[in-house]
This record gives C-alpha cells, structure tokens and sequence, in this order.
C-alpha cells in the first residue's frame, strides 16, 4: 500500500522547488495534484469512518426475531441497520 501522506508531501516540496526553478506553471500543477489527494484522502477516511460504524451497528443477520419479525428482508435484500425492533440478546426473565 502507498503512503499518499509522504507522496503529497513530495508534490508540495517539488512544487517549492519549481517555483525557485523559473517554472510556476508546472509548481501550481503539482500543488493542485496535492490538494485533490488531499480531498480524496479527506473522502476515504470518511467512508471508512462511516463504514466502520455501520457495521459495528446490528441488523437483521444478528437478531434474534428472525423467524416471526415482519420486516425481514427476503433472500438478496438489504438488511435494516440498527432496528428499533433487532432482539440481540435474549430477554431476561423475572423472578
């Protein structure tokens, strides 16, 4: 796997040096390169954020009312993320 941190920082420190080197066309290029890594590198960590906890969340694979519950999804439907009705644990009997 690439480490996108270091290759953005190699595209700013180049840009620098173009600067320096009488070539600001190719220098704004290269900071643009690096500012859209940095957007998609925003982006990724927010799906992966948001992936993370959906899938912490129950849904219809763990709950225990499969069998009687009204809205389990046929074969090859979406399952309902955190049910309002999702049973994971069995209820606890009173004595």
């Amino acid at each position: 796997m690439r480490d996108y941190d270091s290759t953005v920082k190699n595209l700013r420190e180049a840009a620098k040096g173009l600067l320096f080197d009488a070539m600001p066309y190719r220098a704004s290029v290269m900071r643009d390169a690096a500012d859209a890594i940095d957007e998609l590198l925003t982006e990724r960590d927010n799906y992966k954020a948001y992936f993370d906890n959906v899938s912490s969340l129950p849904d219809c694979n763990v709950c225990l009312k499969q069998g009687v519950c009204e809205f389990v999804p046929a074969y090859g439907e979406n399952t309902r993320i955190n049910c309002p009705l999702a049973l994971t644990e069995p209820p606890k009997e009173v004595e």
